[in-house]
């Protein structure tokens, strides 16, 4: 049993091969979770990313970046909890639980939560490749969306009212890009993803550093993107 913040994660291991799981998790998810090695639902032998509209999930497959890209998809075991399937699992566990103790109707209203189904490891000798499964979320990235639709003041309203409620929590994604905020414009719905560099640091809430370091970011977003001109920044910071 791996220890989150607020939570647990089951493991189950199968070979060289690890499945990991929410312990609150359904009895009948949990079933179709430990047969997906077999049936190959999540297609976790694939090492692709995918997104499946049948089934409602999507697969996140960990990749190099930067310098250590020669290395491909390849990592170094330190432990299943030092895995970066296990800590994005783990932050996605105790993301979920703050936002629904907020006991904030708006909050509800507003954030919908990406639900993570599994973890899955697979160790070779010292090294390791992983992913992660979550359920699929409606909606546009928010890059997507500014490329077709002008921003109302309600969306900026909501996007600033969000920000505030992590920053409040003490929730910092220093990934924070448009491509990992979804936007459904039908419930008017705001969904965070990928938080493989999410920190969750409740003694640092309101943290000017951390918050000033996410929005920074945000915006680099926006002109990396070129959609700095789309977008009202003032609007949004004031």
């Amino acid at each position: 049993m791996i220890k989150t913040r607020f939570s647990s994660i089951v493991s189950r291991k199968y070979s060289d091969k690890y499945i990991c799981y929410d312990s609150s998790i359904q009895q009948i998810l949990e079933d179709r979770v430990l047969s997906s090695l077999d049936s190959g639902e999540f297609r976790l032998e694939n090492r692709l990313n995918y997104l499946d509209l049948n089934n409602g999930f999507i697969k996140k497959h960990y990749w190099r970046k930067g310098g250590m890209k020669f290395l491909k998809d390849y990592y170094i075991y330190l432990g299943l909890v030092r895995t970066r399937p296990v800590r994005e699992l783990q932050n996605y566990i105790d993301f979920a639980h703050i936002i629904n103790k907020t006991g904030n109707d708006k909050v509800k209203n507003l954030i919908e939560l990406c639900t993570p189904v599994c973890s899955f490891i697979e160790k070779k000798g010292i090294l390791y490749t992983g992913d992660i499964v979550l359920s699929k979320i409606d909606g546009l990235t928010f890059d997507q969306y500014i490329l077709k639709n002008e921003l109302t003041n309600q969306i900026y309203d909501n996007l600033r009212f969000s920000f505030d409620i992590l920053f409040q929590n003490g929730i910092y994604n220093f990934d924070m890009n448009l491509k990992n905020i979804i936007y459904n414009h039908f419930t008017n719905k705001i969904s965070f993803i990928d938080f493989d560099k999410l920190v969750i640091d409740t003694s640092r809430k309101n943290d000017k550093k951390y918050s000033s370091d996410v929005l920074r970011k945000f915006k680099k977003s926006l002109k990396n993107l070129n959609l700095d001109n789309r977008f009202n920044w003032n609007k949004f910071i004031k």
